[in-house]
């Protein structure tokens, strides 16, 4: 279907290309689709096929991301947290440092004491970001194999639909926390179940606590999203993705890592 001259795409529509390279209108509202990233991200991409349509998706989740890291902070038991955080930290500070460090380190914490605002432009950036690079890596190391029939804009369109999730785990995490009265970097299996924390150090079972089933839950979503556009199979995208997930996760487990901090707001990512 072509545009007359003269009018212009309706906003609600998504303009995905048909096999023989012609437009072709499709209705798919925003909120259908941002429902569909949840309970049919399969559904939700075969009628995205390679469509461009990224910046409401991704600006919904950036914006979702930010109210909720930033909200929780903002209420009485994140203040809470965070001066407990802050005078925990101060505390361990004091057996290691002089008195004149000391004093230095306690002022510098107490200007740069992070705020609801500060926590949320940082993840807003952050899942901004990282959606817009990620998905530029992903075209690059993929462009010799089907950069002639794949467009940046497209493979943009995945991350920013998948991004939601990311963003539903900030949602999550504002409840868990509030809950708890703790702070979480991410939604571990070790942040949910705290029961299960201190068993088999550096075994199975802490493997297992490290796990984020969100960033899972994104990776299966994207891998659906891309084997769409670039036509092959899920698994292609799928299985890179989950074992490059735990190559870096080992480091961490191995480590003496946790999931679980009682101190500032951490990071929002995939891992």
């Amino acid at each position: 279907m072509r545009v007359p001259v003269g009018q212009t795409r309706p906003t609600s529509t998504v303009w995905a290309m048909s096999d023989d390279g012609a437009p072709r209108e499709t209705s798919y509202r925003l909120p259908m689709r941002l429902l569909d990233v949840v309970v049919a991200p399969v559904t939700l991409f075969r009628r995205l096929g390679r469509a461009r349509c990224y910046v409401a998706p991704l600006c919904c989740s950036i914006l979702i991301a930010g109210v909720a890291s930033g909200a929780f902070l903002q209420t009485s038991i994140g203040q809470a947290l965070l001066e407990d955080a802050r005078l925990q930290t101060l505390r361990s500070l004091r057996a290691r440092l002089s008195s004149e460090r000391y004093a230095e380190v306690a002022a510098q914490l107490t200007v740069r004491e992070s705020t609801g605002l500060d926590v949320a432009i940082q993840t807003m950036a952050r899942v901004g970001l990282q959606a817009v690079l990620l998905a530029a890596l992903v075209y690059l190391i993929l462009l010799k194999w089907r950069g002639k029939y794949v467009r940046y804009p497209a493979v943009l369109t995945v991350f920013a639909h998948t991004a939601l999730i990311l963003a539903m785990e900030q949602v999550f995490l504002m409840a868990l926390n509030s809950a708890s009265w703790s702070l979480h970097r991410s939604a571990t299996l070790e942040a949910m179940l705290p029961f299960l924390r201190g068993g088999d150090e550096g075994g199975l079972l802490a493997l297992l606590l490290h796990v984020n089933p969100f960033s899972l839950w994104w990776m299966a979503a994207t891998a659906v999203g891309l084997s769409v556009v670039y036509r092959a199979a899920i698994g292609l995208f799928w299985w890179p993705m989950f074992a490059l997930y735990f190559l870096v996760l080992l480091p961490t487990v191995f480590g003496g890592g946790s999931a679980y901090v009682r101190g500032p707001m951490g990071h929002t990512g995939l891992w």
